[in-house]
């Protein structure tokens, strides 16, 4: 099986950067006193400081919170491919973070395809036709 280099680059540069954040994030997470109640600034904070690692690691990607309550996240790259949706979703940053600071799905998109991740379900779904 022939695989591209940018799509290992972006592979292998999510996988880093969401260690990194996971870190972070944890540590914030943990200083934290009294109920779990996360605010959209948080989510805001966290997507930021997300999408500015991905960057700094050469990925061309673009973070935006959506919905109602601002508990979506959404992950915009032109190289994202199933591989790289299974490695971010599969991340500490997805499976601790994302549901701790009350994001409700992360969606990820090329552009042409794009893969809805429901948090609390732990559930995948891949669609052939975008839209926001």
């Amino acid at each position: 099986m022939k695989t591209n280099p940018s799509t290992l680059k972006t592979f292998f540069g999510l996988a880093v950067v969401l260690v990194l954040t996971a870190n972070i994030v944890g540590q914030s997470v943990s200083a934290q006193t009294g109920p779990k109640t996360f605010s959209m600034e948080d989510r805001s904070t966290f997507a930021t400081r997300l999408e500015t690692q991905l960057r700094s690691a050469g990925n061309d990607v673009h973070l935006q919170l959506v919905g109602d309550q601002r508990d979506q996240l959404l992950v915009e790259a032109p190289t994202m491919s199933g591989r790289s949706v299974y490695a971010f979703v599969n991340s500490d940053a997805v499976h601790s973070q994302a549901s701790g600071l009350g994001f409700r799905t992360v969606i990820l998109t090329n552009g042409a395809q794009s893969w809805d991740y429901d948090v609390n379900r732990e559930s995948l779904v891949w669609n052939t036709a975008h839209s926001k």
